[in-house]
């Protein structure tokens, strides 16, 4: 397996271009204050009890994404279909689906709820500062490492 620097790089700026699109849109207003609790130990058990529910919603919005994803495979989407059931009948500019109003179609199907979870990683990623390349570089050295099918059946 190799990983080019460049590569590497890439995912570092991708990370960064997510996270600051998913700021400016007002994602990264829900994280809690540490101001906001009574000073003490009180305080502190409660700030820590919301820190965990926040961590925890973030990562079940990763995992929704992955049981939308299986959904549009229930319904008997295919799993590369994409769909664009806001699109103009007809339109297409750049081949991306128009809806009326000018604004882009909302693409539907596995490959978009995949790619909203892989967007939600990589914004996690970027709100707690840690370099998701790296830790992405790492999983894949040590998995390389691991028995086939990391010795399960499946």
């Amino acid at each position: 397996m190799t990983l080019t620097p460049s590569t590497v790089e890439a995912l570092r700026e991708l990370q960064q271009t997510i996270g600051e699109a998913n700021k400016a849109k007002g994602f990264h207003d829900d994280m809690p204050d540490r101001a906001d609790f009574v000073p003490g130990k009180r305080g502190d058990r409660a700030f820590e009890s919301a820190m965990r529910h926040y961590h925890g919603n973030l990562h079940m919005l990763i995992v929704s994404e992955a049981a939308e994803a299986h959904d549009e495979i229930r319904a008997g989407r295919a799993a590369d279909e994409t769909y664009y059931p806001t699109a103009i009948e007809g339109s297409e500019v750049l081949k991306q689906p128009y809806r009326n109003g000018g604004g882009p179609a909302k693409p539907e199907g596995v490959p978009s709820e995949i790619a909203d979870g892989i967007i939600r990683g990589f914004d996690y990623f970027a709100r707690h500062n840690i370099d998701g390349a790296s830790m992405i570089v790492e999983k894949l050295i040590y998995n390389a490492s691991r028995p086939f099918k990391h010795g399960k059946k499946f």
